[in-house]
């Protein structure tokens, strides 16, 4: 009773805190707002997530602007199929009447066709988690008024926070206020998700930035949220462990007109927990472009609310661990540019191989051109993955283009080599059941001492290769068509297999 008690008042306080900033911000007199300073609309667009693309400036006379996207989507193998289609819808209304005030939208739908494949065939779509046929995903739909309050963006519905401290999506409000040499901003509701809603999880925060100098901003960023996905409330550490909070220090400075930096320290309830750095910018002398980062995660990334967790639920805890990154691009003459990256991931917690990620180091390399001689045009591409444990990946492709006026074509093929080396049970098959009962929770190899040292190493190589061919008609201005068929063949008894892609857009 005191647990749901508590719940219920954080929640009426919560709905008020809302309420009341709504009540605030429509009050307000308008005619006093400041105009608006260049890139706020950047500021107010939705972040480019999935197929979330923002459209260009509203002018006078296009008051509705958007895209329509129809597609078909097909995978097949000897052994099943899946058929599926989808459209996308996004659209931005400026009524001419009423200059500050804006809607933006951006609607999915799915269905399902057939669906002729077992939970482990390889043509079975990603987004098959459910048993429904049809899927309605609305990625963002939220009404925004500018300058209700000085200079300021309140947005209102389903939206992306681009700021802070977690980089979320909620059926909330948000509210923004600029001043000269600094501004501040405020959001709250509950967190959504395109698999699903959770209207009863909670969240929000807010964040304070300035600029004392110039090409100089600091920023606090706070996040704070709830998960209802523990039907009972676990203590943990002198506190529910329902609730998450997230604070993060971030540092913008412009080195040289053309070298950046960014760094950012975050602790999630109150330990440190990250930390981010990264130098991006261009030589002139050498005609380099480079980007260059560091991520140092300080603590365990265990359970957490969803918004906080990266692929925790897919991969595993994440350790203390180090990455380092470096890109480098030169372009070569007018119309080729080589581009190079290298990436390497040091854990520093030796938590074994029952826990993700391994120690890594990765190496790519493209080699791109464009219209070299009569449209044609192609690009080359290696990349090399060292996993430790016994991993490895490599992998190499390239495509020929050919442009015209109105069409693209491209013929392209890939070929990637996967090895690993794994820990098999070798013991009586009877012994499973007791295996399993005493080593539940925990991966085969971990137990030896019900295994009795019947463990078998095993090297896996698996060679995958495909080749596609993709194309993509201008119909007009505002219309397109793009399709693309692609053959895969690997050492699986599901090969091969086939894939078809065929999609038309209408620009409005």
């Amino acid at each position: 009773m005191r647990s749901q008690g508590r719940y219920d008042f954080r929640l009426i306080a919560r709905c008020a805190a809302v309420f009341c900033l709504c009540v605030l911000a429509a009050v307000a007199h308008a005619g006093d707002a400041a105009p608006p300073e260049e890139g706020d609309a950047a500021a107010a667009a939705p972040a480019p997530d999935e197929k979330e693309k923002a459209a260009p400036p509203s002018k006078d006379k296009d008051w509705l602007r958007g895209r329509l996207t129809l597609g078909v989507d097909s995978a097949w193998s000897d052994r099943g199929a899946d058929l599926r289609f989808d459209q996308w819808l996004e659209f931005q209304v400026d009524p001419p009447t009423c200059p500050k005030l804006h809607l933006r939208g951006s609607l999915w739908l799915l269905e399902d066709a057939i669906e002729e494949s077992d939970r482990s065939s390889a043509v079975r779509d990603i987004n098959d988690a459910t048993r429904e046929d049809v899927h309605f995903r609305p990625l963002y739909l939220y009404v925004q008024a500018d300058d209700l309050i000085g200079h300021s963006t309140l947005r209102l519905g389903r939206q992306r926070i681009l700021e802070g401290a977690a980089y979320n999506r909620i059926d909330g409000v948000y509210f923004k206020q600029r001043f000269a040499a600094w501004d501040y901003y405020v959001f709250g509701g509950g967190r959504a998700t395109i698999f699903g809603d959770a209207f009863e999880s909670w969240i929000g925060g807010g964040g304070l930035s300035v600029r004392p100098l110039r090409g100089t901003k600091l920023a606090a960023d706070f996040y704070y949220g709830e998960d209802d996905r523990r039907s009972l409330p676990q203590w943990a550490g002198g506190r529910f462990a329902g609730d998450d909070n997230l604070l993060a220090l971030s540092l913008w400075q412009t080195i040289t007109p053309n070298v950046t930096f960014f760094g950012r320290y975050a602790w999630y309830d109150g330990k440190s927990d990250d930390i981010r750095l990264n130098l991006t910018g261009y030589v002139p002398c050498l005609d380099v472009a480079f980007d260059a980062a560091f991520r140092s995660r300080l603590g365990f990334l265990g359970d957490r609310v969803s918004d906080l967790t990266g692929y925790y639920r897919v991969l595993g805890g994440l350790p203390k661990n180090d990455t380092y990154f470096l890109a480098l691009h030169k372009p070569i003459g007018k119309k080729v540019v080589f581009s190079v990256e290298g990436e390497i991931l040091n854990v520093r917690s030796d938590v074994g191989l029952a826990q993700s990620p391994r120690d890594y180091a990765r190496l790519g390399a493209i080699l791109a051109a464009d219209d070299l001689c009569r449209g044609f045009g192609g690009s080359v591409n290696v990349e090399w993955w060292d996993v430790d444990g016994g991993e490895s990946l490599w992998t190499v492709g390239g495509e020929v283009t050919k442009r015209w006026k109105c069409v693209q074509v491209a013929l392209g093929s890939d070929y990637q080599r996967y090895e690993d080396r794994v820990i098999v049970y070798s013991g009586p098959d009877a012994l499973n059941p007791y295996r399993y009962s005493l080593t539940y929770d925990m991966l085969p190899y971990y137990g030896q001492a019900v295994l009795g040292g019947n463990t078998l190493a095993v090297e896996l190589h698996e060679d995958i290769r495909s080749v596609y061919l993709r194309g993509k008609w201008r119909i007009c201005k505002d219309q397109d068509l793009s399709a693309r068929l692609t053959y895969e063949e690997d050492d699986s008894p599901e090969s091969p297999y086939w894939r078809a892609i065929m999609e038309y857009a209408l620009r409005f």
